[in-house]
């Protein structure tokens, strides 16, 4: 007799398991003609493998998209700001030009006092340099005259002919005046023997004037004259006038230095 051995949980048999595999089917709808549906089948891994680079890509474009959309933002933003910096530079440098053009007008005009002011001075010093010169008529109107020689320690006549220092005697008219011949100083004021008094102005430049006359002299010794300073009023003891120059401790002709027409 044999023994049953009732089946166990141990030694029954399990059911098998079956294993199944997912499939993905993707169509491709085209809207060309003859074209119609495209489809085809990938396993579960490869179309887990498609979803996500898909995904990817799309992630990857988005990004991009939202760069691109942000750089395009910033770069309007800079154009803005570039075009807005242009035009004002491009403004500034227009109200530089125009102030560099104004300094050029203004150193232009500057040049031209600067010239002028020295033209002005070298004439003014020309001028004062040529008021030295005694060349000027030493009386205040017209008069008579004549050349002579004045000799101061003789008679005045030498082996028949006349001697002496050269000199202008005038024949002034009463009320008119002995006039300084140019400007200087009066180096002194004396009693003349002949004349009755001598006024000798220094014109500084080597050139000395005599005026030699018998009326009273307005000017003192240093005083400082212009051409045309009285120096003598004339009446009527005192019509004669002599007058004498030297340059450079040598006497010359009056009426070589005297401008008749002055």
């Amino acid at each position: 007799m044999q023994d049953y051995e009732a089946p166990t949980s141990s030694n029954r048999e399990k059911p098998r398991k079956h294993s199944h595999k997912r499939h993905y089917t993707f169509m491709i709808i085209t809207d060309e003609a003859g074209q119609g549906i495209r489809q085809f089948t990938l396993s579960h891994v490869p179309a887990l493998v498609l979803v996500y680079s898909v995904f990817a890509l799309s992630l990857v474009i988005l990004c991009f998209m939202i760069y691109a959309g942000i750089y395009i933002h910033r770069s309007s933003s800079m154009k803005r700001e570039l075009t807005a910096q242009v035009a004002h530079l491009t403004s500034e440098n227009k109200k530089l030009s125009k102030e560099n053009s104004e300094l050029h007008d203004e150193a232009d005009q500057l040049m031209v006092a600067v010239n002028n002011y020295r033209s002005a001075e070298e004439k003014a010093a020309k001028t004062e340099e040529e008021m030295k010169i005694p060349s000027g008529f030493p009386l205040s109107s017209s008069a008579q005259m004549k050349a002579g020689k004045d000799n101061p320690n003789g008679t005045g006549k030498e082996d028949g002919k006349e001697s002496g220092n050269p000199i202008v005697i005038f024949t002034a008219s009463v009320g008119s005046q002995i006039i300084a011949s140019g400007s200087g100083t009066v180096q002194s004021v004396t009693d003349d023997a002949e004349y009755g008094h001598t006024i000798t102005i220094d014109h500084g430049n080597g050139y000395l004037s005599i005026y030699r006359n018998a009326g009273s002299p307005l000017v003192k010794a240093g005083a400082m004259v212009q051409r045309g300073d009285a120096l003598f009023m004339i009446g009527t003891k005192n019509t004669n006038v002599g007058y004498q120059i030297q340059k450079d401790d040598q006497y010359v002709n009056p009426e070589e230095i005297i401008d008749i027409n002055g």
